[in-house]
């Protein structure tokens, strides 16, 4: 499906909300995909457009370089490789970046505890593993991500691939006792072994769809964080999530600028923020 045909649906679907310059709260009730990308895509990264600082200031949320964002971006087009690749994608999730050195030096760099030499552990906030577990992690996910483009290889990526692959990926996690990394980072990790097959899923951007879907505000929408019970708990939390993208975008397959315009609208705290 092309932008335009995105557009005709978001047209006749629901609304969301934005603030002006005057911190003022706005509703978009005709609006398209563009519309919604240039309202708050940019304030997704580190030091984005001037203009738009009134969109920086009340969601908060600029803290993501551009140089890691097109490497993951890069890593998402060729799915994952390598165990760099893996590393990359679990930093980028869990908080593992410095996005600010990584901006200024363009290249990717990490948060100190990233690689811990005297404790010899990969650290980051609720997410712990030691250093020889977690190269054998990043290792079986390779495994993963290379099975997956064998059972897709002929262009069609079935259910019953994309499910294999969450298997692979939760016996992963249990075989090398990985603290910390729940159902939202499996399924991050799921994301680029399918190649956006089987949609990103973030608190954030849940809360986005359901809003706009809903007609609410995001901070009215209710979250609770799903667990990692099965794989097929899981599977139900992606089905719920591609329901919403497939009802305002007409695909769960979505581009990733969509994404990121998600994820930011998600964190927003309209009510507390703007004059109502």
């Amino acid at each position: 499906m092309g932008r335009e045909d995105e557009e005709s649906i978001w047209r006749s679907h629901v609304k969301y909300y934005t603030l002006d310059n005057q911190n003022q709260l706005n509703i978009v009730n005709e609006f398209t995909v563009q519309r919604f990308i240039d309202d708050y895509e940019d304030s997704y990264y580190l030091h984005g457009d001037q203009e738009k600082a009134d969109t920086r200031s009340y969601v908060r949320v600029s803290v993501n370089s551009r140089i890691a964002e097109e490497r993951i971006d890069q890593i998402l087009k060729n799915r994952i490789r390598t165990q760099n690749d893996v590393d990359i994608v679990i930093a980028w999730k869990v908080g593992g970046i410095d996005h600010e050195n990584s901006q200024k030096n363009n290249r990717i760099e990490y948060i100190p505890s990233w690689n811990n030499q005297e404790t010899n552990k990969v650290e980051c906030g609720t997410f712990r593993c030691d250093r020889e577990n977690y190269c054998t992690f990043c290792n079986e996910i390779v495994k993963v991500a290379s099975a997956f483009r064998k059972q897709s290889s002929n262009g069609i990526v079935e259910d019953r691939a994309i499910k294999n692959a969450l298997s692979g990926i939760v016996t992963a996690m249990n075989r090398t006792s990985v603290t910390g990394f729940g159902c939202v980072y499996l399924l991050t990790i799921l994301y680029f072994v399918t190649g956006g097959y089987s949609p990103i899923f973030d608190r954030c951007a849940y809360k986005a769809v359901r809003a706009i879907y809903h007609e609410k505000k995001p901070e009215e929408i209710w979250y609770e964080q799903p667990s990692c019970k099965s794989v097929n708990y899981i599977l139900k939390v992606v089905h719920d999530y591609k329901w919403y993208l497939e009802q305002l975008f007409g695909t769960s397959h979505i581009d990733r600028e969509i994404d990121r315009a998600l994820w930011v609208y998600g964190h927003s705290s309209l009510t507390e923020m703007g004059q109502i």
